[in-house]
């Protein structure tokens, strides 16, 4: 594969790469990806980078690897993600309808799903679309709500373009994680799932999906190239030799900071993006509040580490 030196530098020497590069080789390693897929689909970002507006540069290469793997962005039209030579792992993973899987997002994007016959929608004293500037008023309000009254029919597409979500194991292990540590729901989901994107004062939800809805979007194992840019992916379990399954695996980032031997989070996996027809008349998403992050700069530490770890394990997996 011959690529130029501004990529190659780009692979061997910076955080992103490195994780990328790792994450890559190692997904051909676990038999995930073949080593041929690979090769074209670095050479074909490589020639369409050089085609882009500045031509050679990491930021045209990173563009160049999610255009690969996702259609343009059509308001009102579901994002197809492309097979792009490297397929779709234990996408035939079935047995998810009557289970319950969960997804944390930002509150403000909620606004974008709920059907307009929702409470969330119409209560004025809940600000969807926005954080809320009163937190202790916000959550008074919240807690005012029924169950019922916290669950909406989906109205709109959910996924950006994918949606990656966890099992109850998953989630169950973020509660557990928040009350031995001290710390509350939105930084326990988002270190133990590996979410380093959001930032102190995102209020976050999680949303409860109908496992049958997933299955009927389509669901698989995620590769590199379904995390791109995401800083904190990594293609399977810390330890080596580690589990093999069809679920992915995150890295808990607070334990990366404190240098824990074992960092493994949760069990991961994503589905193509969810359209009301994937739902039944009677389904709907149960919106759980989680609350506003609490997260301090240490965790810019996160991504090196992993990176380092992740390029050694290429060779290991």
């Amino acid at each position: 594969m011959a690529l130029c030196p501004i990529v190659r530098a780009y692979l061997l020497d910076t955080v992103d790469g490195k994780l990328l590069g790792g994450n890559s080789a190692s997904a051909v390693r676990n038999g995930h990806v073949t080593t041929a897929g690979l090769i074209d689909y670095f050479n074909r970002a490589h020639t369409k980078m050089l085609a882009a507006p500045g031509g050679a540069s990491s930021d045209n290469f990173e563009s160049a690897l999610h255009d690969l793997r996702f259609a343009p962005f059509e308001h009102g039209v579901r994002r197809e993600v492309h097979d792009s030579g490297l397929g779709f792992p234990d996408a035939d993973l079935s047995g998810l309808a009557g289970q319950t899987f969960y997804h944390v997002m930002k509150l403000r994007f909620l606004h974008f799903l709920v059907d307009t016959e929702s409470p969330l929608m119409n209560d004025l004293d809940l600000p969807l679309g926005k954080d809320p500037r009163e937190s202790d008023a916000f959550l008074a309000d919240w807690e005012e709500l029924t169950d019922d009254e916290r669950r909406f029919s989906l109205n709109g597409l959910l996924g950006s373009p994918i949606v990656w979500f966890t099992n109850e194991d998953g989630a169950k292990a973020a509660r557990l994680y928040s009350a031995a540590n001290g710390i509350g729901l939105a930084d326990a989901f988002c270190e133990v799932l590996g979410l380093g994107h959001h930032h102190a004062g995102d209020w976050m939800v999680l949303l409860h999906i109908p496992g049958s809805a997933i299955e009927k979007a389509n669901h698989y194992r995620p590769l590199f190239c379904d995390a791109v840019t995401h800083r904190y992916f990594m293609a399977h379990s810390c330890l080596v030799p580690g589990p093999t399954r069809p679920w992915g695996q995150t890295a808990n980032l607070r334990e990366l900071v404190l240098g824990t031997i074992d960092y493994d989070g949760a069990v991961e996996r994503v589905s193509h993006q969810l359209t009301p027809s994937h739902f039944e008349a009677d389904e709907t998403i149960y919106v759980e509040m989680l609350g506003s992050l609490q997260r301090t700069k240490i965790f810019t530490a996160a991504p090196k580490r992993l990176a380092d770890e992740v390029w050694v394990r290429r060779r290991a997996a």
